[in-house]
């Protein structure tokens, strides 16, 4: 199953395209062949690269082996369930992030994760944020779904 991930990286992506150059050949065709449904990349201001995916959990823990294996040092979360259940909000977390360069790929990125939403969505998760935060609390997503629940 899906899942959407953030890698935090302690380098800039200069520096991480030459520990690339470094790899054995199997390991680069194994990261080039990586199956993401969608990404946004990004460096922050300390020139440190992150990276948001969405991906199967398969998929990524061969990502994450080659990093571990080869000393990339770098942390891994899976934010799926803070982003299906609203504590993180994925366009806040990198609007500030947008630049001339990457605003097609943070565009697709933000639908990418929109569909994400809606194809993992529940009943139970909706009816758990109404419970705790009442029912304006829900996002357009969120109200839509629970629109079409009412009327399948």
């Amino acid at each position: 199953m899906n899942g959407v991930y953030k890698i935090k990286f302690y380098k800039s992506s200069e520096k991480l395209n030459r520990q690339y150059d470094s790899l054995s050949i199997l390991d680069r065709e194994t990261i080039s062949e990586l199956g993401a449904d969608s990404f946004f990349d990004y460096e922050n201001k300390n020139k440190n690269y992150t990276c948001y995916l969405i991906v199967d959990s398969v998929e990524l823990k061969k990502y994450t082996t080659i990093l571990t294996n080869n000393l990339i040092e770098h942390k891994c979360t899976n934010i799926s369930d803070d982003i299906i259940k609203g504590r993180i909000d994925i366009r806040a977390d990198i609007d500030d992030k947008i630049s001339e360069s990457n605003y097609y790929k943070y565009d697709f990125f933000v639908c990418d994760v929109d569909s994400w939403i809606v194809d993992n969505l529940s009943i139970d998760i909706v009816l758990d944020k109404i419970s705790e935060t009442g029912l304006d609390s829900l996002n357009e997503l969120e109200e839509n779904f629970l629109k079409k629940y009412k009327h399948d």
